[in-house]
């Protein structure tokens, strides 16, 4: 029987470490891609570059901002999409401070920044920015 491919979307701060139980778990069933979410600046740009690398037809699941992306590609492309699961997403993006926050605690987990403290005041950090 053929394997079903399956695109992997994770969230914003998440790589493809994050789908590696379910690659695991899934390789004999499905064929595994992970959309890759950091070449591109805006949801439809990433959904293009994945639904350019993704199979004819294939079933689709996004985490959190992986979500948002799935949402973008089935927009794009609801006849590709044979199936879809969203995990821990909305319909609606989050707020300025959510993505600056998330932002910044992937750029401190890849070691492009340093931080002293895990607890930070996004508030100000925002304050420093013109509205």
């Amino acid at each position: 029987m053929a394997k079903m491919p399956l695109v992997l979307v994770p969230g914003l701060t998440c790589t493809r470490a994050l789908w590696g139980a379910q690659i695991a778990a899934l390789s004999d069933v499905a064929d595994i891609h992970v959309g890759d979410h950091t070449q591109d600046d805006t949801m439809a740009a990433i959904a293009r570059r994945i639904l350019a690398a993704a199979p004819a037809k294939f079933a689709l699941a996004g985490l959190s901002m992986g979500g948002y992306i799935a949402f973008e590609i089935m927009r794009q492309a609801p006849e590709r999409v044979v199936r879809l699961a969203l995990l821990d997403t909305k319909a609606t993006l989050d707020p300025p401070e959510a993505t600056l926050a998330a932002w910044l605690d992937r750029a401190v987990l890849d070691g492009h920044l340093w931080s002293q403290s895990r607890t930070w005041d996004p508030e100000g950090i925002l304050s420093t920015f013109p509205a």
